[in-house]
């Protein structure tokens, strides 16, 4: 819950108004953002569930809220999904630290081989057991299928518009005009790169459309 409370009015002479914080050991909400605006500034309170929230996490959404209003404050004119959130550390951990991902493989060779050489040191004889492998380059994809541009095999741009209204805009896009037929494939939210819960999502809608009831 978030709650915002003006400044005070004011006061005939004489008169002064101050908080009283009550210590409840409690809370009525998992949750709870409380901000005062007072003549020296705000001040904010965050009341929240220690089952759920750990203090570090507090601190962190704190941290969020204060890069929020200190964005808003140096560009009042700026929409406020292009507003900073995360600190400048959190932003290097996410996009530069766990982002280095880079790893030196053999350029010897198509990169199916070097995956069955990986599994072979861990289940020797397993490429023995392949029967037949079949390469395929972009090029190849996009001449098999149109759609495929580029060889992309995700039946769609991957814009946020498209991550709820593949492949149409419609209340259910894993159902089909035609009866007892669904989508599954990347082509359906959430898209590709998300594996299994295009069919996760597709399964529960045909047993709710075809048995009714919520799944």
């Amino acid at each position: 819950m978030f709650s915002y409370q003006p400044p005070l009015p004011e006061l005939p002479a004489g008169w002064t108004c101050s908080q009283m914080d009550v210590q409840t050991y409690t809370t009525k909400f998992d949750l709870s953002v409380e901000l005062d605006e007072r003549a020296e500034g705000l001040i904010g309170r965050f009341v929240y569930n220690t089952d759920l929230f750990e203090d570090a996490t507090m601190l962190r959404m704190i941290g969020h809220l204060e890069t929020l209003l200190e964005g808003i404050v140096a560009d009042p004119g700026e929409h406020i999904a292009q507003l900073p959130l995360l600190r400048e550390d959190e932003r290097r951990t996410l996009l530069v630290d766990w982002n280095a991902t880079q790893v030196s493989y053999s350029q010897d060779g198509c990169l199916h081989q070097c995956i069955e050489a990986q599994v072979e040191r861990f289940a020797p004889g397993f490429r023995d057991r392949i029967l037949a492998c079949s390469v395929r380059g972009p090029a190849d994809l996009e001449r098999d299928n149109p759609n495929y541009i580029g060889g992309d095999i995700n039946a769609g741009i991957e814009d946020f518009r498209q991550l709820f209204t593949r492949p149409v805009a419609r209340l259910d896009p894993y159902s089909t005009p035609a009866r007892g037929i669904y989508l599954c494939s990347s082509s359906t939210p959430p898209g590709g790169g998300v594996h299994g819960m295009c069919g996760v999502w597709a399964a529960r809608s045909a047993l709710r459309r075809e048995f009714g009831g919520r799944v």
